[in-house]
């Protein structure tokens, strides 16, 4: 009797990144803001070498910075017909959403999520309460660890999917305007 194993491989890519409290996300934004997704879509750059997502957010609280009452978030990757790219870690918006955005602006002056997907999170209110909270998903992210406060190296632990424990939204706020002064 002959026995036959097959292997599948499954290639995962993630980006690495140093692991940002909220206090981190605040104090190095530009913009933090409470707001709703309301619209997506994608563009090439002029060289038509990379796609990338622009999500425009309605703000309905600004915690820091002065940004407009809609902003638009940029970030490296999407879609356009049959062609697609995908960047590891950056963050995925939803129409629909509510979201907590750290935001920093680029050489550009356009606005991008800092700390990548760290710095989106999504808001969910508690049914039986109405209270609302944040879910992260740092999926696409692998913590790095600093090596002696010099140089970074991949945490032995891919990122976890979504926070620990439950984060409510006035408790983020309490965090973000005490470490945004």
């Amino acid at each position: 009797m002959t026995a036959c194993v097959l292997g599948f491989v499954h290639a995962s890519w993630s980006a690495v990144v140093e692991r940002l409290s909220v206090e981190d996300l605040a104090r190095g934004a530009d913009a933090i803001v409470v707001a709703r997704v309301v619209a997506t879509s994608a563009a090439w750059n002029e060289a038509r070498t990379k796609i990338y997502t622009f999500t425009t957010l309605e703000v309905s609280d600004a915690l820091k910075g002065d940004p407009a009452r809609r902003v638009v978030v940029k970030e490296l990757g999407g879609a356009l017909g049959d062609i697609a790219l995908e960047a590891s870690g950056t963050p995925r918006f939803s129409v629909g959403e509510e979201v907590l955005v750290f935001l920093r602006r680029d050489s550009e002056g356009a606005y991008r999520t800092r700390g990548l997907a760290q710095g989106k999170m999504r808001l969910l209110r508690e049914p039986d309460t109405g209270r609302t909270y944040s879910q992260a998903d740092v999926s696409g992210l692998v913590w790095a660890e600093t090596a002696g406060g010099r140089e970074l190296r991949p945490a032995n632990q891919p990122s976890p999917q979504t926070n620990a424990r439950r984060v409510y939204l006035d408790e983020l706020k309490e965090r973000i305007r005490a470490s945004a002064r």
